[in-house]
């Protein structure tokens, strides 16, 4: 997962670091990289992606290798039983997906060209987007290239708060004093 950005007005904070995921916070959004092991299947890919879900949180991105295929993001290939838990939990949780072109990932196997589509970005929240682009690299894996708008970035405020029954108490004070005065 590479994040850029020209300015950071906040800090970035690691929010969980496991070998299948790193997750950081960034001006309150949540931004993800997975790799999603494809020897998850049933109960345990349903744990995953809720884990997933859990860390993007309301606001957030999450980019990575799904090895899942389905129907919903890449037509061209036959759907599998973790696309088909996958593409249900992406609509049950709210998520969008980029569209990064007709296929991510490719490589030559037996003298056969194989392309699919197993490398997603998801967004929840955002105001709107770029449409992804994705760039050949030198792997089987193409990057993914997103521009995304959140609107106004969250920042810590500090807030004075009134206390009230000090200055009561403080103009009491005044009060009497100037009763004495007098």
């Amino acid at each position: 997962m590479a994040f850029w950005r020209n300015r950071w007005d906040g800090k970035v904070k690691v929010v969980s670091e496991e070998d299948t995921l790193v997750f950081l916070e960034l001006e309150g959004k949540r931004v993800g990289g997975v790799y999603a092991d494809g020897k998850l299947h049933g109960t345990a890919w349903k744990d995953w992606l809720g884990k997933v879900e859990l860390l993007t949180g309301r606001e957030g991105g999450v980019v990575g290798d799904w090895n899942a295929h389905s129907e919903a993001w890449d037509s061209g290939n036959k759907e599998d039983s973790r696309g088909r838990t996958m593409a249900d939990w992406v609509v049950g949780s709210g998520f969008e997906i980029a569209d990064g072109g007709p296929w991510i990932w490719e490589r030559v196997r037996r003298g056969r060209l194989e392309r699919s589509k197993i490398d997603l970005f998801l967004s929840r929240g955002a105001k709107r987007w770029e449409k992804a682009e994705s760039a050949k690299l030198g792997s089987d894996h193409w990057a993914i290239v997103v521009e995304i708008d959140w609107g106004e970035s969250q920042r810590n405020a500090v807030k004075e708060v009134v206390d009230w029954r000090m200055l009561e108490d403080m103009v009491e004070e005044v009060v009497e004093e100037k009763k004495e005065d007098a």
